[in-house]
Formats: structure tokens, sequence, C-alpha cells
């Protein structure tokens, strides 16, 4: 689990995908997940090898990485769009740069590349922040009437949910009682009155009335 201010998102390391194996059920764990990080070793001579193996891995069941939001196929067999970057790892291993400039060459069109080095702190430091971007979720916080809201566990949604979203999430299954919301937060006056259809935005404060 790796912790993001006041969330935390669970992270699946898997066996190495390779020419000659592929982990067993890989498949369905690939299209089951908020986002895919393919990771490169800078430091090895095959790089650029092992990069395109999992890329287009990826590409026969139908996968492409993308920066932007998770899509699904319209139709069977169509492309599942999930995000997802490559993490260029060793980047201060000897030949490093001139591997991560051969792989944004050859890739850079394709899918992002996010260069790494374990050793410097700074990078390190930034992954959380890289995760909670890429699986694109917001951070709720649920104000009861009467009361300071709760700020230490967020509903986390979806980016681009709304507040009758947030409603089920918080009585699951009996939504339907929700009739009106008032708002602290992005783009509204604090305590502003909103429709239950409204956009809801990172860290936005909202409190529910029956």
């Amino acid at each position: 689990m790796v912790t993001y201010e006041d969330i935390q998102i669970q992270l699946i390391d898997t066996p190495p995908v390779t020419a000659e194996h592929v982990p067993t059920g890989s498949s369905g764990l690939w299209h089951s997940a908020d986002a895919l990080i393919v990771v490169a070793d800078l430091a090895g001579d095959s790089v650029l090898e092992d990069a395109e193996t999992c890329l287009n891995h990826l590409t026969e069941r139908h996968i492409e990485l993308i920066d932007g939001p998770r899509a699904l196929p319209a139709e069977p067999g169509e492309t599942l769009r999930v995000p997802g970057f490559v993490l260029a790892n060793k980047i201060d291993a000897p030949g490093g740069n001139d591997n991560l400039e051969m792989l944004r060459e050859l890739f850079g069109q394709r899918v992002r590349i996010e260069p790494l080095s374990t050793r410097d702190t700074d990078r390190m430091a930034r992954l959380p922040e890289l995760f909670f971007k890429l699986v694109r979720v917001i951070r709720i916080y649920a104000k009861p009437p009467g009361r300071k809201p709760d700020l230490d566990e967020p509903f986390v949604l979806s980016a681009g949910s709304d507040v009758h979203e947030l409603a089920r999430r918080v009585y699951r299954g009996l939504e339907d009682r929700v009739k009106s919301a008032r708002l602290w937060g992005h783009g509204v006056a604090d305590g502003q009155n909103v429709h239950l259809d409204h956009i809801l935005h990172d860290k936005d404060i909202v409190e529910l009335h029956a």
C-alpha cells in the first residue's frame, strides 16, 4: 500500500512478463486494474526489447496504455484503454540516460515514460502523487448536518462523480432519501446548495440532506 496524503493506493507487483513466459492469470488482472505501470530497467542491455515485449503483450490482449481516463471498449474484442505509463528505473546507472533517450525515441509517441532512480529522494517522493493522478480519483469529505466535516477518512470516488454518486456510497441503497446537498469547495460559495447532478472535485466537502 502506498500512502498519498490521506488515502492509500494498492500496488500489485507481478512477476516479469517475458517473450518466453507470461504469469498465469495475468490477463484478467490487466483488464481489471485501475491503472498499469510497466517497469523498465535502464541498467539492462535489453531494456528496449523488454519494454517492447510488455507493450506488445498488452496490445495482443486489446489493452492500450493512455494518459487519460479508463475507457471501456464499445464492443467486445475492441481495445480497452487503461491509464498507465512506463516507469524507467535506474536512470542513475551507467548508460541509463542513453537508454532513456532511446526508450523515448522508440516508444514516446506510444506511451508516457517516467524516469526514476530509487537513489533520487525527490523523484521517489513524487511517486505517490503520480500514482494518485494516474488512477484519477477524488477525495470527498462528508459533513453531517450541524457538525464538523470528517477530514480523516474521505470517500474516494472516480473523477467526474456527482453528488448522487456520493449519496450512493454513503447510504448504500437508500440514496433516494437524499433530496439536497450543500457544498464547500471548488467553484462555489461556502455552504452553497447544489443539485444532485453537481460534479464534484478533489477535496470538496459535502453535506447531504434527506
